[in-house]
């Protein structure tokens, strides 16, 4: 694709080419479009040019880019907006405190993506009415969690969770601490049981590899 002169410069990231590919056709009218596939590619993109901002896709196969990939981007002094089909209540508390500046459906049309991309640009986050009002939700109900419980809750949601005497080991730690750590969490989260908390913590947006914080 022929570059257009003075026009800002994306990095679209996203590991289903389909889908890079067609958002691209979507705004290479407007804006000089780069696609990078996995975290690699992404890298070698900015070691080559500067751009003015990245679409970042949330679920990649080598990492969670809310924080993965977004370290990077920051460094680069690359502005941040999540292009993505849905988010999940954690993604966006998330994102919103850690310096993204909005989010923008897969399914936007054109108009949409140029209207919110150049609002970015412009300096300006942009979260919908729906998303703050989303996000005043959860952040209101968040439990106050301590990082000592993070390595539980990686046990916890776990495809095949451990017993508390193999978490123990695990983590150095005494089976009746961990039981103690269980006990807090059923009631921080407000669960019956371990089946109840873990499917609470999924449907968040909580998975192994992106833990509350």
């Amino acid at each position: 694709m022929v570059p257009i002169d003075n026009a800002p410069n994306l990095l679209l990231v996203d590991d289903h080419k389909l889908v890079a590919t067609g958002l691209s056709m979507l705004l290479v009218k407007h804006f000089n479009v780069t696609i990078a596939c996995n975290l690699l590619e992404m890298q070698a993109c900015l070691a080559q040019q500067k751009f003015d901002l990245a679409l970042l896709d949330l679920k990649m196969s080598d990492g969670h880019p809310c924080r993965h990939y977004r370290e990077v981007l920051k460094k680069e002094g690359v502005l941040i907006l999540i292009v993505a089909a849905t988010m999940t209540d954690a993604e966006l508390f998330d994102c919103f405190h850690k310096g993204v500046y909005g989010y923008a459906p897969k399914d936007s049309t054109e108009k949409e993506f140029v209207h919110i991309i150049s609002r970015v640009l412009a300096g300006e986050d942009y979260w919908s009415p729906k998303l703050r009002q989303q996000l005043k939700t959860f952040s209101e109900n968040k439990p106050d969690l301590q990082k000592r419980f993070l390595p539980i809750i990686k046990h916890l949601l776990a495809p095949k969770p451990l017993p508390d005497l193999e978490i123990a080991k695990a983590e150095h730690l005494s089976v009746r601490t961990v039981g103690n750590y269980v006990h807090i969490l059923l009631d921080l989260y407000d669960a019956k049981d371990r089946y109840e908390l873990s499917h609470k913590l999924s449907q968040m947006g909580y998975t192994p590899s992106f833990l509350p914080e």
